[in-house]
């Protein structure tokens, strides 16, 4: 399970590997390493190296992918506009 934290980690965010490492539990980056490698085959760094470079450049999705994935879930947006409208402030 924290081999797979770490993986998404490496993945998705920028975070140093020594910062992963503890984040998800480990008291020693060599003994994180190791177990890493042992599990996944790759170290976490290569891991990281292989995200980035099939990573899609954001200026290749279209916009209407980029908006939607910024929009705030159904229930969030429903009790936004009714706070609003309760506070008389609903830009309508």
């Amino acid at each position: 399970r924290r081999i797979e934290q770490a993986t998404t980690l490496l993945r998705d965010t920028d975070l140093p590997v020594t910062e992963i490492a503890f984040a998800t539990g480990w008291e020693s980056l060599g003994t994180f390493g190791r177990t890493f490698r042992d599990i996944t085959g790759q170290s976490p760094s290569a891991v990281r190296r292989e995200a980035q470079a099939s990573a899609t450049p954001l200026d290749r999705v279209p916009a209407c992918v980029l908006k939607a994935a910024q929009r705030p879930d159904l229930t969030t947006a429903v009790l936004e506009k009714r706070r609003r409208l309760a506070e008389g402030t609903n830009p309508s």
